[in-house]
């Protein structure tokens, strides 16, 4: 029951990465919260400093409007 703000420096159909995280450790799963209110889940399978790689539960579609920005 952690929240910590996070930017996006990165997102494909399969996954994020996200920057100014600290803490995060493989295979905890996680729930991002977008600012349009949207959420995402996801298992970390990657740490590093201040950044973490997250692999979606369920792929994005090609047409989703997240994969356009």
């Amino acid at each position: 029951g952690r929240t910590a703000p996070a930017s996006i420096t990165d997102i494909s159909m399969g996954g994020v990465r996200v920057d100014c995280v600290s803490g995060l450790v493989p295979q905890k799963v996680v729930l991002i919260e977008l600012n349009n209110g949207r959420f995402l889940s996801g298992t970390v399978v990657w740490s590093k400093d201040d950044s973490a790689g997250i692999k979606f539960d369920s792929p994005l579609p090609p047409e989703d409007p997240l994969l356009a920005a």
